[in-house]
């Protein structure tokens, strides 16, 4: 091979790999699960048998934040969670 088309190849190569490796952190981040205060998953079905619609749970978020999860009046998880403040905890 060339050493003007290798050149070129390592250059796009190294172009190219950041990009691509943001699209699968991203679709892995996609998948991160709930957890409580003591790091153990939230199950849904588990979860909704025991709050009532309009309850409201702490969990940890995507970032482990402290964020609310609300339940819906047809008993299902909110789609949304609520942020708490740095400062409350």
């Amino acid at each position: 091979m060339e050493k003007r088309k290798l050149l070129n190849l390592l250059l796009l190569d190294a172009i190219s790999l950041r990009p691509v490796e943001c699209w699968f952190l991203i679709l892995i981040s996609l998948f991160n699960l709930a957890k409580d205060a003591f790091g153990n998953d939230d199950v849904a079905e588990e979860w909704l048998k025991n709050h009532v619609p309009g309850d409201r749970t702490l969990s940890r978020g995507l970032k482990d934040d402290p964020t609310y999860v609300a339940v819906e009046n047809d008993r299902t998880p909110a789609t949304y969670g609520i942020n708490v403040a740095p400062g409350i905890l």
